[in-house]
């Protein structure tokens, strides 16, 4: 199952999930430390940091962004969210056009699976028409980092998903997204995911258990 459809199936539970991946491999967690206030040149959790709006507006997709850790946390959290706010698998295609690595060339096609995988697990068809109430919702409120240098950095995004079906009404979850940033021609880019799974990081964002567990808040 990939990434997102397993957090949307864990949405339906009302349970706690991991998004390691389009296609999630388990791989042994990151040691955490402190990375630099500039650009990071280590792993692990950081200070609070404000989002900054990418400098252009592509089909919707806000980016060129900083070359700075606000600007990977903020590229981050702009492309986890248009990727996960979507069941049309051509949407998210067209997002992975825009801001896949261009080392990624399967980018677009793994993360439009991903979402077809998202809807056959909330019990949709997998391509086609939805019913007008059926909608997903991903909304990034904490972060850290892994293996960071100048130009490129691990973002892990701690959001609430939350799914609202016909006859089901709305649930939602508590999910880790990572996604591999790299700079490449003058903005933030998706790499393939390496398949590390961030399980035990999940939690409710800005309780005693995310604080524990190193998670900072995203400024808005």
């Amino acid at each position: 199952m990939t990434g997102i459809a397993y957090v949307a199936a864990s949405a339906m539970s009302g349970t706690h999930a991991s998004a390691d991946s389009p296609s999630p491999r388990p791989n042994p967690l990151a040691t955490a430390s402190t990375p630099s206030a500039d650009m990071p040149s280590s792993s692990g959790a950081s200070a609070p940091v404000a989002l900054t709006r990418g400098s252009q507006l592509v089909n919707g997709v806000s980016i060129e962004y900083p070359h700075t850790l606000a600007g990977a946390v903020s590229a981050a959290s702009e492309y986890m969210t248009d990727l996960g706010s979507t069941l049309d698998p051509d949407r998210t295609a067209a997002v992975m056009r825009l801001v896949a690595d261009p080392s990624y060339t399967d980018g677009p096609a793994e993360w439009a699976k991903g979402t077809s995988d998202a809807r056959a697990s909330l019990g949709l068809p997998t391509s086609g028409l939805l019913p007008s109430a059926a909608a997903v919702m991903l909304g990034p409120a904490e972060y850290q980092v892994r293996d960071a240098s100048d130009d490129q950095v691990t973002v892990l995004l701690l959001a609430r998903y939350t799914t609202s079906l016909p006859g089901t009404g709305t649930k939602s979850s508590n999910a880790v997204f990572p996604l591999r940033m790299h700079w490449a021609g003058g903005d933030w880019k998706v790499l393939k995911p390496d398949g590390t799974t961030y399980t035990s990081l999940a939690a409710a964002p800005g309780s005693d258990q995310a604080r524990s567990l190193g998670w900072q808040e995203i400024g808005q």
